[in-house]
């Protein structure tokens, strides 16, 4: 049972704040290069691990000091390099975004769990008062039970009517 005195997240973030934070992030989008994949290459694109990575950058330092003259003219040395430094600097962008992300994410479920569970004892709490006869309640507990029903799959609330 949830315990509705501990409120971890009992705040609302100001409306100016949150225009604020979509527009900086709207501004960053926008500073990003703009590139899109579709399905197939989503699935065909390898991946750059740490090896492939490391591979990368031996050939980077393999063609600069010894043979760069040997490959074919479409082998560019500086397409490479800079293919590999954006992946770097796209590398760092990422690992401060993901951190963004986690703080949303983990910030909007306990918000969220926390609005559930409190909407979960308000509707036992109707159907307690609506078996207990008292005024208004019914009507009130039949509406959430109406979409209680949806959200859950339930047929009806397993304790209503039992007498």
């Amino acid at each position: 049972m949830a315990n509705l005195t501990f409120n971890r997240i009992d705040t609302v973030i100001a409306e100016t704040t949150i225009e604020s934070i979509k527009s900086n992030l709207r501004h960053i989008s926008s500073q990003l290069p703009d590139y899109a994949l579709t399905t197939d290459e989503k699935k065909s694109f390898r991946g750059m691990d740490v090896a492939n990575k490391a591979f990368t950058e031996d050939c980077i330092n393999m063609l600069r000091s010894n043979g760069a003259e040997t490959m074919p003219s479409y082998i560019k040395i500086e397409n490479i390099t800079s293919d590999l430094n954006l992946f770097n600097q796209l590398d760092e962008l990422k690992l401060i975004l993901k951190q963004v992300i986690n703080k949303v994410e983990s910030a909007q479920r306990i918000a969220g769990k926390e609005a559930y569970d409190a909407a979960l004892q308000v509707y036992k709490l109707y159907e307690a008062a609506a078996q207990s006869g008292v005024a208004g309640s019914k009507t009130s507990f039949e509406k959430l039970n109406q979409r209680f029903k949806k959200n859950t799959g339930r047929k009806s609330h397993p304790n209503f009517n039992k007498k």
